[in-house]
């Protein structure tokens, strides 16, 4: 699973949910149209669990600007957000559970932040790499 598919399966729910708003992959400090979103897709850190697999563990930050700048307006999208990243996000067939989703305000913007922990297969593990075994006979001293 790459950052990106995570990020694209974010970018499709706001795109669903808020069909006339603009979403952006980055953050940008100017010249941009309101109301609009800015998504970022950190990786906290990655844990080698054997030679296989590792798991991960990913913020989800969702910056809201509102059109109106009001509180009122902010409230609605947290609770919007809130309903849309309830429990689970699916990226393409995999679903990831949300156990806790953090809201933040910073002059006037919305932070909506959410972690996802998850194990990956580092590379597939190739059966036919070893022959297999052959009758083995023994033989009983006495």
């Amino acid at each position: 699973m790459t950052l990106l598919e995570i990020k694209k399966s974010v970018l499709g729910k706001l795109k669903e949910h808020f069909p006339t708003y603009q979403a952006y992959e980055d953050i940008q400090a100017q010249g941009f149209d309101r109301p609009a979103f800015f998504i970022q897709v950190l990786p906290i850190s990655t844990t080698m669990e054997d030679k296989y697999h590792q798991s991960k563990l990913i913020k989800i930050d969702i910056r809201y600007f509102s059109k109106s700048e009001t509180m009122e307006e902010n409230l609605k999208i947290v609770e919007k957000l809130q309903q849309i990243f309830h429990t689970v996000l699916l990226v393409q067939d995999r679903k990831f559970t949300i156990q806790e989703s953090k809201v933040n305000m910073i002059d006037k913007v919305l932070d909506f932040s959410f972690q996802v922990y998850f194990m990956d297969m580092i590379q597939a593990y190739d059966y036919q790499v070893y022959e297999e075994m052959q009758n083995l006979n023994m033989k009983e001293e006495i």
